[in-house]
């Protein structure tokens, strides 16, 4: 299975969370870009032996989606932020996760959470307390870009730098002091680190 940017090496790790054992899998994507892993997770789920399904993807910058990494998907695109995600499905918002109103209201649990929008410390932070309610016993939330490897680019969305790892430390993930998260599973692939946490 191929998946997107800088995703390399992580693959066969991301594909056995998203194959745990589970009656209904819901995955969430923050940060799309050209949507191929978002697709290719997709194409993994809905093969999976799961009626209760569906894929989410949130990114502003739509203009980058290409349709060829969804083929034999049903993709929606949602023009109203407020609509909520539809069943067996990928569903893209082309909104920053801010403007997502739906996200807001949500009850629906997100089983597997990639945060991989804007990397700056205040954006990474906001993303993860922003699905954390979602985040039910057994969930997973991962964050890519973690580590020295990848800070100090600047980042467009909000003219800050990468900083995905003070993020993490202030959020008491590293160190275990936040309630009902493990300790870090670190995936180290070939140009990028994955930081990792299930909600226990």
């Amino acid at each position: 299975m191929k998946l997107g940017l800088c995703m390399e090496g992580m693959e066969d790790y991301i594909e056995q969370v998203i194959r745990r054992p589970r009656k209904e899998l819901n995955y969430l994507e923050i940060g799309v870009a050209y949507g191929e892993t978002l697709g290719g997770l997709s194409k993994v789920i809905s093969a999976m032996e799961i009626d209760d399904w569906m894929t989410i993807g949130i990114d502003p910058q739509h203009e980058l989606l290409q349709i060829r990494f969804f083929e034999g998907l049903k993709i929606i695109s949602h023009a109203d932020s407020g609509q909520n995600p539809e069943p067996r499905s990928v569903n893209h918002y082309p909104y920053p996760i801010e403007e997502c109103v739906w996200i807001a209201n949500a009850t629906m649990p997100m089983h597997v959470v990639l945060i991989d929008g804007c990397h700056s410390r205040k954006c990474a932070t906001d993303n993860f307390l922003t699905v954390e309610p979602l985040v039910p016993v057994g969930g997973t939330v991962m964050f890519h870009d973690y580590g020295e490897r990848n800070a100090g680019q600047n980042q467009p969305h909000c003219n800050a730098l990468v900083d995905v790892t003070s993020a993490v430390e202030d959020l008491g993930l590293m160190d275990g002091k936040r309630p009902g998260w493990s300790a870090p599973d670190m995936v180290h692939g070939d140009s990028s680190i994955l930081a990792v946490f299930n909600r226990i």
